[in-house]
């Protein structure tokens, strides 16, 4: 068991410690002494099997009696002892992330395509209301490459959105 565990001192330091690799009874014993110098205990995670487990504080208090602590021993590895579906949680996490993609693309693609139009609009209003040459073709110009440039844009995200449906 690896023991992770947050103090506050007097002066109302926070600290937060480790201790790894010990029985529950040394684990237990050693927040009684660190509670029994005075320190006030602010939260305590236990990790064991692959599971960390918040712990509450207030069931520490004095707990270092052997057969209050032998019955919590029991009870840790019963909970311990069902399984986990690992790659249960972690697909039910990705499908969820997976999900927020797609709608991240789709809401992008929306705004793109209203980029796209328009950009166009404002192109056929320049080609159309400025006829004189010095200022027309600059702005022909710049109009052009910020079209290019979000229906390029549009097209990336829409293959990517592509490949998340796939």
């Amino acid at each position: 068991m690896i023991f992770f565990f947050t103090t506050a001192d007097a002066l109302g330091e926070i600290r937060e410690a480790f201790v790894g690799e010990v029985d529950l009874e040394v684990g237990l014993g050693l927040l009684d002494n660190i509670a029994a110098e005075g320190h006030r205990l602010l939260q305590v995670s236990i990790l064991e099997a692959g599971r960390l487990n918040d712990v509450p504080v207030e069931a520490l208090t004095g707990i270092a009696h052997l057969p209050a602590l032998r019955k919590l021993q029991r009870a840790w590895q019963q909970i311990l002892s069902d399984p986990v579906e690992i790659k249960a949680l972690y697909t039910q996490h990705l499908l969820v992330l997976r999900i927020r993609r797609i709608r991240r693309h789709e809401t992008c693609i929306a705004c793109l395509e209203q980029l796209v139009d328009q950009s166009r609009l404002r192109f056929q209003h320049v080609s159309k209301a400025i006829l004189r040459e010095p200022h027309r073709s600059r702005m022909l110009h710049q109009l052009e490459a910020t079209l290019k440039r979000h229906q390029q844009t549009l097209v990336t995200e829409q293959a990517s959105l592509q490949r998340l449906l796939a």
